[in-house]
C-alpha cells in the first residue's frame, strides 16, 4: 500500500496470515518479510493479520511474532467475526443445504442467458475496477486500493491459490459485459470469499453474485478445503 506522507514509499500488510504445513514455516516467513523492510529503503513498516481458528496455534503464532520483534497492533485490520460452511458434505447435499431462494439465485443467471466463466486475463481489469468502486460508492464508501491486472494474471499461473469468477451478459468477450466478480484465496484447509462486486445498469433484476459466489465455494471444495470463510460480518 503505497503512503501519501512519503511519496514512492510503502507499507506491506499480509492478511490471512497463519496456515502453512507446519508452524515452523511461518516463524520463518515473517523473519524474512522482517529482514526485507529492514533492507529495503522503500518499504515503512510491514504488518501481519494473524488468521487462525484454533486458539492455542494462535497465541503461539503471537507469541513468536513478539520474540521476532513484531508488536501487537493497537486496532486490528481484520474482521473478528465470520460466516463459515462447512465443505465435508457432498456438492448436492451442499447444494440443497441452502434456502430455496439462495438455490434460486444461484440458477437464475443461466436462465437469464448470462454465464459465469473464470478470469485470467488482464483485459478484464479497467471493468473490474469500474464495478468495484460502483459497488463500495452505493454505500457511500471509498474503495480499497486493488490492482486487478496482478490478480488476473496470478489467477492465470496459479489457479489452485486464487480464483477470479465473473458473471457474463450475452455480449461476451465485449468489457462491458462483465456484471459481477467474486474472488476466491485458498488457504490450505479453508478458502476465503476477499472481493467483489456487481453493478445494477443491466436492465434486469436477476441477482449477479450468488452464481460466482457457489462457483467458489465448488472450487474451494474441489481444492480439498473443509470450510469456506465468507470473509467476514
Amino acid at each position: 500500500h503505497s503512503t501519501r506522507s512519503l511519496p514512492g514509499h510503502c507499507r506491506l500488510r499480509v492478511t490471512h496470515f497463519g496456515y502453512a504445513s507446519r508452524e515452523y514455516g511461518l516463524g520463518a516467513a515473517a523473519a524474512s518479510l522482517g529482514r526485507f523492510v529492514a533492507e529495503d529503503p522503500k518499504s515503512l513498516s510491514a504488518s501481519l493479520q494473524v488468521f487462525l481458528v484454533d486458539d492455542g496455534a494462535r497465541g503461539r503464532l503471537e507469541r513468536h511474532l513478539m520474540d521476532l520483534g513484531y508488536e501487537r497492533a493497537r486496532a486490528p485490520l481484520t474482521y473478528r467475526e465470520t460466516l463459515r460452511l462447512d465443505l465435508s458434505p457432498d456438492e448436492d447435499v451442499l447444494f440443497g443445504s441452502f434456502a430455496p431462494t439462495c438455490r434460486r439465485f444461484i440458477r437464475a443467471p443461466e436462465k437469464k442467458g448470462l454465464s459465469v466463466r473464470t478470469m485470467d486475463d488482464p483485459q478484464w481489469a479497467d471493468r473490474m475496477d469500474t464495478i468495484w468502486r460502483d459497488t463500495f460508492a452505493r454505500t457511500g464508501a471509498r474503495a480499497p486500493s486493488r490492482q486487478w491486472s496482478d490478480l488476473l494474471e496470478f489467477a492465470g499461473r496459479h489457479p489452485r491459490e486464487l480464483r477470479i469468477v465473473g458473471t457474463f451478459g450475452p455480449n461476451y468477450p465485449d468489457p462491458p459485459s462483465l456484471t459481477a466478480f467474486a474472488c476466491g484465496m485458498n488457504n490450505s484447509d479453508h478458502a476465503v470469499y476477499a472481493d467483489g462486486g456487481s453493478c445494477r445498469d443491466i436492465g434486469s433484476s436477476v441477482p449477479l453474485s450468488y452464481a460466482p459466489m457457489w462457483n467458489l465455494i465448488r472450487w474451494a471444495k474441489s481444492m480439498g478445503c473443509v470450510w469456506f470463510d465468507f470473509g467476514g460480518v
